[in-house]
């Protein structure tokens, strides 16, 4: 299945749940390591490449960008916090974007909670003919379940009917559809918030995200020099101009526009789920030595 590493388009396209198991076979077997070592270098190199692409886009969001990165590689939850404008959303919708998955529809799944979210805006509506029969089944297409990476915008704004069901998706990557609990193919969820939650009934899910990245203005005079300040304004107009020289060309020239947007994807979701089975396989050779020292430590007592 790692035949294909070398060609982003082919790699991109086996799905989630195959690659997963066959990366499960991969990580306990030690025949295999020499081909999930060579399969993570190349996956590295691709996302390595798609960091330096997305930093190229922003100003001073090196930290939380990478932040986001280790998060999706590791599966820990990351929440971002920040006031409006802090370009929360926008490197989210980058890393994807790079990722091709704007190229597949339903692999990405973004959603601004309000006190007032349903579980149909986020889980799926409920299929009327299965309710018909007296079954309560929701359709998941396009939805948080089916999805690959979600971002959630003011994360801590959604009622409890939404957030516990939250919980076992961040915790067991599983969720009940109406026919049973399942894996979901989720590689990560990102939170973004503009304050930290003061109520006690949020601390459990806010427990959920123990990545957590702060981020200011780069017009906060506080935490930054005027040099420092002169330099983020003049690379801000510079990027500025660049996106919109983009958004001019992408609507004048569909054709070329939409060979451009494939251009621009440089890694897919299937690299991070490699580079996250190379580091587990390290961790269960570590663990491995570890016990075999251990044991022949207590056999010569």
């Amino acid at each position: 299945m790692l035949s294909s590493i070398n060609s982003l388009n082919k790699f991109s396209k086996i799905e989630a749940n195959e690659l997963e198991k066959y990366l499960a076979r991969m990580i306990f077997d030690k025949g295999s390591t020499n081909d999930l070592t060579n399969a993570a270098s190349v996956s590295r190199d691709r996302i390595i490449e798609m960091i330096k692409k997305v930093n190229k886009g922003f100003t001073n969001r090196k930290k939380a960008i990478e932040t986001v990165i280790a998060g999706l590689v590791s599966g820990i939850s990351v929440v971002l916090f920040g006031p409006p404008g802090t370009a929360k959303s926008a490197l989210i919708r980058k890393i994807t974007s790079f990722s091709g998955l704007n190229s597949y529809k339903g692999k990405y799944f973004e959603y601004l909670l309000t006190n007032h979210t349903m579980p149909e805006e986020i889980f799926g509506s409920v299929n009327l003919e299965e309710l018909s029969k007296g079954r309560i089944k929701r359709e998941t297409a396009n939805k948080l379940p089916n999805a690959e990476i979600a971002f959630l915008d003011e994360l801590f704004r959604g009622g409890s009917h939404i957030l516990n069901t939250l919980l076992t998706i961040i915790n067991e990557k599983r969720y009940d559809s109406g026919d049973g609990m399942k894996q979901v193919p989720l590689l990560g969820l990102i939170g973004a918030s503009n304050s930290v939650p003061t109520d006690p009934d949020l601390e459990a899910f806010y427990d959920r995200f123990p990545v957590r990245v702060w981020l200011s203005s780069i017009f906060d005079t506080t935490e930054n020099n005027k040099t420092k300040l002169d330099s983020n304004l003049k690379k801000l107009i510079e990027q500025s101009i660049q996106n919109e020289r983009e958004r001019i060309f992408s609507s004048w020239n569909s054709e070329e526009s939409l060979i451009k947007e494939e251009d621009e994807v440089i890694t897919c979701t299937n690299d991070f789920r490699v580079v996250r089975a190379y580091l587990i396989s390290n961790i269960e050779n570590s663990t491995t030595e570890r016990e075999n020292q251990y044991s022949s430590l207590f056999k010569s007592v």
